[in-house]
């Protein structure tokens, strides 16, 4: 009764009680190198960095608010009486300004100073306050019209962003994706080591057999230097497969910052990869085309906003201010609440550049860089059909030749069974044998190699997925 229970006890253990120490997943591996290297937390960072900083073209139409302060005393020697000898003076400035996506410069601050003028001849009011509000308004009309240049400026600051965002987020995939390489690599690797290995201990199984009949005069001294060459091949693709196994492991270790020459087993199988489906719907994108189109977009900003600067300038201009002056802060502070000695003026401002020939090639320069960023846009949107739907018939492709390896290496396999046991029968020569055994290798290498090959075509499609 005791045993039962100890049996039932097993059977109900969780699977991963079961399951072997020390092994690691993909995920767990893109976990490390995420945590574990320099160049992964610098693109982290990058990317938050720069994700933070996409507001940065709302800069160009921000409210500031400003403001001065400050004390003064002059004594210099003046050359007429009625300046006075002395003046001192402190006094503040406060104020609000923004421009707007139409163009529009608004200033609107407060103004107050206070002076005292010692020895100053005919001047009423030696000591006093003067006091100012004043609103100051910025309208152009040709050069940056409306708005056009500061428009075109906020998406040129808006396209770079994005294109520095782009960048950094497409480095990091491309790492981590380097990395999922690297680790099926690794996978492909182990089971291929695993299957040369199999083949190093059939060979030699063959070899003993053959020594033992060629010690028995059964067979000639041929057929044994034959399979003791088999043998010898067979030793040689395991030794090459160990040794580039040591450097993927090495490259395995790098990615995630860890300085060793040995690594965990690895969980994860091909077939798991694979079984992946796709997030992306019919219209799919990826980052380096987005920095394309972000590109052109740029330079349409920019060209739209030169063409907006080498016009003439047109602007119109206002001003109104409420003054208020008084020996007493209150009494001049009173006579601007009350706009007792407004002033105000409004008006136009022009200017223009004389060079006609230069301003005339600089709009033809514009215009060309316009339907330049046009084709350049056309060109990102062609060439990201192009490569996806490449990527597609090469996955289809790859699928197939794996399938077709696949095939082939349960054939070869068959094939020597039975001509395994022909050859201990006597039915068969060794050199026959032989073909059949280093047809069967490399049937079941190119069955790993084509695997490994539709991976890395599936990770290059998971590539138009969205940035981890």
């Amino acid at each position: 009764m005791k045993t039962s229970w100890l049996v039932l006890l097993a059977l109900s253990l969780p699977s991963w009680a079961q399951a072997p120490t020390g092994s690691i997943s993909l995920e767990q591996y893109l976990n490390q190198v995420k945590a574990g290297s320099p160049q992964a937390q610098g693109l982290v960072e990058t990317v938050r960095s720069r994700e933070l900083a996409m507001g940065k073209a709302d800069n160009i139409t921000v409210t500031e608010i400003y403001g001065d302060a400050g004390v003064g005393d002059d004594q210099s020697e003046k050359l007429v009486p009625f300046m006075g000898r002395r003046t001192e003076g402190h006094g503040w400035k406060l104020g609000l300004r923004k421009k707007f996506v139409t163009g529009t410069q608004a200033n609107l601050f407060y103004d107050s100073r206070w002076a005292n003028i010692t020895g100053a001849q005919g001047i009423p009011q030696p000591n006093y306050f003067e006091n100012k509000a004043t609103l100051e308004l910025v309208q152009p009309l040709w050069r940056n019209g409306f708005g056009s240049e500061t428009r075109a400026e906020i998406d040129l600051q808006l396209a770079t962003s994005k294109i520095e965002l782009l960048e950094s987020k497409y480095d990091l995939k491309n790492l981590l994706l380097g990395a999922e390489n690297t680790y099926w690599s690794l996978v492909a690797y182990n089971e291929m080591i695993k299957l040369q290995q199999e083949n190093v201990e059939r060979s030699r199984k063959m070899r003993d057999l053959m020594k033992n009949k060629a010690g028995l005069r059964l067979v000639d001294d041929v057929d044994f230097l034959q399979v003791q060459a088999s043998l010898e091949m067979r030793e040689l693709e395991l030794q090459s497969s160990l040794d580039e196994r040591a450097n993927l492991i090495r490259e395995f270790n790098t990615l995630r910052g860890v300085n060793s020459e040995t690594v965990e087993a690895l969980s994860d199988s091909p077939e798991k990869q694979l079984s992946v489906k796709f997030k992306g719907g019919p219209r799919i994108s990826r980052e380096d085309f987005d920095i394309l189109r972000q590109k052109a977009e740029a330079a349409r900003a920019a060209a739209r906003g030169g063409r907006s600067h080498i016009r003439p300038q047109l602007d119109l201009v206002g001003n109104f201010s409420a003054n208020g002056m008084d020996p007493q802060y209150g009494r001049a502070q009173s006579e601007v609440e009350k706009n007792e000695h407004e002033n105000w003026m409004v008006g136009v401002r022009f200017s223009a550049a004389l060079d006609f020939g230069l301003i005339w090639d600089m709009m033809n320069s514009f215009k060309a860089q316009e339907r330049a960023a046009k084709q350049m846009g056309a060109a990102a949107d062609f060439n990201l059909e192009r490569t996806y739907s490449g990527l597609n018939s090469k996955h289809s492709e790859a699928q197939r030749r794996f399938e077709m390896s696949a095939n082939l290496e349960k054939l070869q396999t068959q094939l020597v069974k039975r001509e395994r046991q022909r050859l201990i029968n006597g039915r068969t020569t060794t050199f026959q044998a032989l073909t059949l055994e280093q047809n069967l290798a490399a049937a079941q290498i190119k069955k790993v190699e084509s695997q490994l090959a539709l991976v890395k075509i599936h990770n290059a499609l998971k590539a138009f997925e969205e940035a981890p």
